[in-house]
C-alpha cells in the first residue's frame, strides 16, 4: 500500500523567512548530497530525487544517476512520503532491489552509509548485502550481508559487517538502530588500513577486519542477502552511499558528518526501549513500516524531542516470561543504555493478553511476574538503569482478566511492590501510561472498553484485540488526551 504522510504546510519551522515572507522550503534531506569533495562513490541513491518505474505500488526499476541502475527480480520496496514531504523507500518482508552484475565490490576495500529508519528489532535486517567471488557464481559469500543488523534470540539491533558485530565494542551503546531518522554505515579496511569503523549519528567505534577474504564481488543487493536470495527486512532509506577501495579515517568521518549536517540529525541523549507482545510488535495489516515505534518517532510528528531513539523489542506472542528473557539475553537491550542517568534510559511495557489467553495467568499472577520482570533484585529493569512507563492495556474482547489486570497496574500497591512509593528505592522511577483513558476527539474514549474493540476505525476488522494503523498511531499521540500516549513519555 502507498502510505502518504502529512502534507507540508505552511510551518514557520520549514521555512527561511525574510521581511518579504517565506521564501525557500529548508526541509532537511529534500536535496541530493554531494561527495565531491571527499571521496567519489561508487553509488548514490536518494530517494527524494530518483526516477522510478513501478508495478502498481512497488518499484521494480530506478535509472541510476551515476550510478547503476536498480532492478529487482521479486518484490520492489514501495514509494512512501513522510510528514515532512520527504520521499524514502521502504522496504518490508522480502522486498529488494539489486545492482547489477557489473558492479564489482571487495568486503575489505568498501565503505556504505544509509540515512534511514530501521523499524524494529528483527532477526536480521539487511540493508546492503554482496554477492559471490567475481564470476557471480562459484564462491558463497556465506558470512552476512555487507552492512546489516542482527536481533535473533532477544538481543536488541546492533550494527553489523558480514558477522563483525558492533554489540561487544566500548561505545557499542550508540550502535543500536532505532525507528528515528539516523545516519549509520561501516568503512571496512585491511587490518593494516585500520580494519572496520562503524557509524551511529556522530558516534563512531573500530573493530577488527571484515571477516570476508572476497574480492571483486560481483553485483550488490539493497534490501536482503544475496546468497540465500531472501531477505528479513523492515527499513526506511532515505539515502545510501558507497565508496569503493579503502578510505582513510578522515574521509569515512567527513562522510559521515556531511550526511548528519544534511539530515540535520541531532545527538542522542535518550532513549526508549519499546516491550510487549503483538499491540507492540504490530501484526496483520500493522506491517513493521507502521508498528508503535515508527508512529512515534514519524518525521514530522514531533511527537517525541528529536535527541530520542526509540527500539521496538516486541515479539507477537510474548507473555511476561518472554519479556524477562529477552532482558536477561545476551547483547540484549540492556546493553544499549545510555550516558545520563535512568531518566534518560525508559523501558515502556505492555503486555497481559496472552500471559492468560495462551498461559491461563490470573490477573494477580500477571502482576506479580510483571513486578518481578521490573524489580527483580540484580537483574530487573529498574536494577539495569532503566526508568518504566507501564502502560495500562487497551481494551480487549474479553476483559475477564485484563479489566481486573488494569485496577491492579493503577492500585498503589503496584508502585509499592516495585518500592516506587513515596521515600523508598525506585520513587519517582514508575509511572502508568494510561491508554484506556486516550480520547479522540474529546469526551470520546476508544480503547476503554470490550465494545471499543468492534470499532473499525481503531480496531483490526474482526479482531477484537489488535488496533488497525489509525488505533497504532493513536496509541502513539494519545489523540485529544496526549497526556495518556506512548509521546508523552519525554
Amino acid at each position: 500500500m502507498l502510505a502518504i504522510g502529512n502534507a507540508v504546510t505552511s510551518s514557520a519551522s520549514l521555512f527561511q523567512s525574510t521581511n518579504s515572507g517565506p521564501i525557500a522550503p529548508t526541509i532537511p534531506g529534500l536535496i541530493r548530497p554531494d561527495f565531491s569533495a571527499i571521496a567519489t562513490p561508487a553509488f548514490l541513491y536518494h530517494p527524494a530525487t530518483e526516477n522510478v518505474t513501478k508495478s502498481g505500488e512497488d518499484i521494480t526499476t530506478v535509472a541510476g544517476q551515476s550510478s547503476p541502475d536498480l532492478a529487482t527480480s521479486g518484490t520492489g520496496p514501495q514509494e512512501i512520503i513522510d510528514a515532512l514531504g520527504r520521499k524514502c523507500w521502504r522496504f518490508e518482508g522480502s522486498d529488494w532491489l539489486d545492482l547489477p552484475l557489473t558492479f564489482t565490490s571487495t568486503p575489505r576495500a568498501m565503505t556504505v552509509f544509509v540515512a534511514g529508519r530501521q523499524h524494529q528489532r528483527a532477526n536480521n535486517v539487511h540493508f546492503f548485502s554482496q554477492s559471490y567471488e567475481a564470476d557471480g557464481v562459484s564462491v558463497a559469500n556465506t558470512l552476512g550481508s555487507f552492512l546489516n543488523s542482527y536481533g535473533s534470540s532477544g538481543r536488541a539491533p546492533f550494527i553489523r559487517s558480514s558477522n563483525r558485530t558492533t554489540a561487544n565494542l566500548p561505545g557499542k551503546e550508540w550502535m543500536a538502530l532505532g525507528s528515528q531518522l539516523s545516519v549509520f554505515g561501516v568503512s571496512s579496511r585491511s587490518t593494516t588500513n585500520g580494519g572496520c569503523r562503524f557509524f551511529a549519528n556522530e558516534h563512531s567505534v573500530d573493530a577488527d577486519q571484515n571477516p570476508s577474504t572476497l574480492s571483486g564481488c560481483s553485483g550488490g543487493r539493497i534490501g536482503g542477502y544475496l546468497r540465500s536470495n531472501g531477505s528479513t527486512n523492515g527499513f526506511d532509506l532515505y539515502c545510501m552511499v558507497a565508496f569503493n577501495g579503502e578510505l582513510t579515517d578522515v574521509q569515512a568521518d567527513a562522510i559521515s558528518a556531511l550526511l548528519v549536517n544534511h539530515y540535520e540529525i541531532a545527538p542522542l541523549t535518550r532513549q526508549i526501549i519499546l516491550e510487549g507482545d503483538s499491540i507492540v510488535d504490530g501484526i496483520d495489516e500493522v506491517t513493521s513500516g507502521y508498528n508503535l515505534a515508527m508512529a512515534m518517532t514519524e518525521p514530522g510528528n514531533d511527537l517525541l524531542p528529536s535527541d530520542c531513539r526509540v527500539i521496538n523489542m516486541g515479539i507477537s506472542g510474548a507473555q511476561t516470561a518472554n519479556l524477562i528473557s529477552r532482558r536477561d539475553a545476551a547483547q540484549g537491550w540492556p546493553n544499549t543504555i545510555l550516558p545520563g542517568g535512568s531518566d534518560r534510559n525508559i523501558l515502556a511495557g505492555q503486555i497481559g493478553r496472552n500471559d492468560y489467553a495462551a498461559g491461563g495467568k490470573s490477573d494477580t499472577q500477571i502482576r506479580d511476574e510483571i513486578v518481578g520482570y521490573l524489580n527483580q533484585p540484580g537483574s530487573g529493569v529498574f536494577a539495569r538503569g532503566f526508568d518504566v512507563r507501564w502502560a495500562v492495556n487497551i481494551a480487549n474482547g474479553n476483559m475477564s482478566v485484563l479489566g481486573p489486570l488494569r485496577d491492579l497496574l493503577r492500585d498503589s500497591t503496584f508502585f509499592t511492590l516495585n518500592q516506587a512509593d513515596d521515600g523508598s528505592a525506585n520513587t519517582g522511577r514508575l509511572a502508568i501510561i494510561d491508554l484506556a483513558a486516550i480520547e479522540t476527539p474529546a469526551g470520546s474514549r476508544r480503547f476503554d472498553l470490550p465494545l471499543h474493540t468492534f470499532d473499525e476505525t481503531y480496531y483490526q476488522n474482526g479482531d477484537t484485540t489488535h488496533p488497525n494503523i489509525t488505533g497504532t498511531a493513536l496509541m502513539a499521540s494519545g489523540g485529544s488526551t496526549p497526556q495518556y500516549g506512548y509521546g508523552a513519555i519525554f
